[in-house]
Parts: C-alpha cells; sequence; structure tokens
C-alpha cells in the first residue's frame, strides 16, 4: 500500500486543474487521471454522446451529474493504490453524493481548491470557448454565468479543501507552490 496521499484539484472550468494536474504528476512522477475524460468515457459508452457539451444537450445536467459521481465513486475506490493527482470537472463537488465521497477520502487525499475571482476566470475562458464547454445557466453563456456559478459553489469548494490557492500566476508556479504547501 502506498504511503503517499492522492491530489485531488477542484476549481470552476477555467481554473487550471487539467494543466496544473498534469505538470504536477509528471513533476511527482505520479499518475494523472482526468475526471472530464473519464466520465465522458462512461457517457459515450452507455449513451453515445462525443462531447460534454453533447451529453449536457442530449442528456441534461442531472444525468450527467450522476454519471460524474460514477465516475468519481469508481475512481476513489482505489485510493489504497499508487498516488495519482486528480484533477475534478469544474463541477464535480456538486453532483449529489460528491461532497461526501470527497469528505469520506480526505484521509488519504488532499483535496486542493484552485481559486480564482471571477473576472480572471471570465478573461481566462475568452480564448478558450468551444463546443466541449457549454453553458451551466440557462439563457447564458459560460462567460456571462461566472459570477453566478462562482457564488454557488464558492462555499462548498472553499469547506472541502485541505488547501486553497489563489490569484496565482503560471501552472508551473502552482505546481511548485502545492509540492511546497503539502510537502511532496
Amino acid at each position: 500500500m502506498a504511503t503517499e496521499r492522492w491530489i485531488v484539484l477542484m476549481g470552476l472550468r477555467g481554473s487550471g486543474k487539467s494543466t496544473v494536474g498534469a505538470l504536477l504528476s509528471e513533476r511527482l512522477e505520479w499518475g494523472f487521471v482526468d475526471l472530464d475524460d473519464r466520465t465522458l468515457d462512461l457517457l459515450r459508452e452507455e449513451h453515445g454522446v462525443e462531447s460534454i457539451a453533447d451529453a449536457f444537450e442530449q442528456l441534461g445536467e442531472p444525468m450527467f451529474r450522476d454519471a460524474e459521481y460514477r465516475a468519481l465513486h469508481g475512481l476513489l475506490d482505489h485510493l489504497d493504490e499508487d498516488p495519482r493527482v486528480v484533477s475534478l470537472g469544474g463541477g464535480t463537488p456538486m453532483a449529489p453524493g460528491a461532497a461526501e465521497l470527497l469528505r469520506e477520502s480526505a484521509d488519504r487525499a488532499s483535496l486542493v481548491y484552485l481559486r480564482l475571482k471571477p473576472e480572471v476566470l471570465a478573461r481566462r475562458l475568452r480564448g478558450q470557448i468551444d463546443d466541449r464547454r457549454p453553458a451551466l445557466v440557462e439563457g447564458s453563456d459560460p462567460i456571462s454565468e461566472i459570477d453566478q456559478i462562482h457564488a454557488q459553489r464558492d462555499p462548498l469548494y472553499h469547506a472541502l479543501a485541505a488547501l486553497t490557492i489563489e490569484e496565482y500566476g503560471t501552472a508551473a508556479e502552482v505546481v511548485e507552490r502545492i509540492c511546497e504547501e503539502l510537502s511532496v
């Protein structure tokens, strides 16, 4: 059984979870899992959707969140294996039951919240919006909804996090800070 803890990254879309996760796993020589990929694999297998946006449009958010929960549950069943870096989907902790799973794993996984102000997220997302990023608030788009989504999710993400990294620079700087703060 591995003695290292897993590191699980959470934050809103555009916060850099996947980029930081890949760099962190490379630095630590740990495995890396992007939960969005696992969730999409489940939905492809079960429903034939090709993207997260397709899943939201064709199946609805509740079905997507259910698949996200199942992907997270399946992943966390392996916490006793070699350490990994995990990048959650932007809304994973909001999926019914997911916050409880994350709380229950706190003794074996360090949950890190990559927290940026809504205006910083909006700037980052302006150059990244594509068909893979569906709007989460009806009648809005992924940029205009950021303030509302941030206000809804921020309290829970803060409560779950063992470490919150705010207003950061490059992905490499975030990796250094995580390694320093978590002594890995």
